[in-house]
């Protein structure tokens, strides 16, 4: 069932996109090819586009009457992927991976003040030794929130910081902790090798107890070059899930499911903008009638 409320939130966020979409159809006379080419240049996956317009084109007259079934495939690709959830019945261990400037920070405090507020205990993990900031940023946060947090000095092993912080969050009762990791260019060997660590180091010190999760934190400024990142980062960390950042400032919101669809990875939550409350659960039928919103009438 669509939900009006998150629907509205998705809209505001996705504004550039919107405005992207519908300048494109204002400035032509919209027909297939229109269709086609508008579908490639908002980053979705260029099968999924030649599929979806050689369809229309079989079974409507205008293009822009397309446009419903459009929406309908794609929300039906999205939620074939699965749903994020939380095994509330055990504890569970988030590790966010990405680049740097991803905003793999600023998600953890986002994640962690949105599930405080869901009355969970949560507990965060500064396992961005390399860059001294991320640290202190995190800390920051953490008291500003009022949850604890595990840091050790610059330079620390992460994987050990993320090993101490499960065994912290077993421990003491949390429900949930989040890490947040080091994320020089995903084309660095070492940084790789540092993800698949810090997995695995979650995963031995949560004894088989805890859910661990990877979840991938792509900034969608980046466009279709999110592929990339995904494609590396889910053979370093396991990637289980996405999550969407900087919507708002990005007219290239369709290469998050592009990156969903393509890579068969379910997107989780998504930043709405720049408050420590503008993050959501993703909702695909809500995300996609935003996203579309208005196009079907011009």
């Amino acid at each position: 069932m669509l939900n009006f409320e998150k629907k509205g939130i998705f809209e505001r966020a996705l504004i550039k996109t919107k405005q992207k979409l519908l300048g494109f159809i204002s400035s032509t006379k919209f027909d297939f090819e229109d269709l086609e080419e508008m579908l490639i240049l908002a980053d979705l996956p260029i099968e999924f586009v030649e599929e979806v317009v050689e369809n229309a084109r079989a079974n409507f007259v205008r293009a822009s009457d397309a446009i419903p079934y459009l929406k309908k495939k794609l929300i039906e690709e999205l939620e074939s992927n699965g749903k994020f959830t939380l095994e509330l019945d055990k504890p569970n261990i988030l590790i966010l991976t990405g680049v740097n400037g991803a905003g793999k920070t600023t998600t953890a405090a986002k994640l962690a003040n949105y599930y405080k507020k869901k009355n969970l205990k949560v507990l965060l993990a500064a396992a961005d030794t390399f860059r001294a900031a991320g640290s202190e940023q995190l800390e920051v946060w953490a008291e500003r929130i009022g949850v604890s947090i595990v840091s050790q000095q610059r330079g620390a092993d992460p994987a050990s910081v993320v090993f101490d912080a499960t065994k912290s969050t077993l421990a003491r009762g949390y429900d949930i902790m989040i890490a947040d990791s080091a994320g020089r260019l995903h084309t660095k060997s070492n940084l790789m090798s540092e993800m698949k660590k810090i997995v695995e180091a979650a995963k031995k010190a949560s004894e088989g107890v805890a859910s661990v999760k990877s979840l991938l934190v792509i900034d969608a400024n980046f466009g279709t070059n999110v592929l990339n990142q995904v494609s590396a980062f889910s053979e370093a960390a396991e990637v289980n899930f996405l999550i969407g950042t900087k919507l708002d400032s990005s007219s290239k919101a369709g290469s998050l499911i592009s990156a969903s669809i393509i890579l068969e990875k379910p997107i989780a939550f998504v930043g709405t903008g720049e408050n420590i409350d503008d993050i959501e659960e993703f909702d695909a039928e809500s995300f996609v009638e935003a996203l579309f919103e208005g196009v079907a009438e011009n």
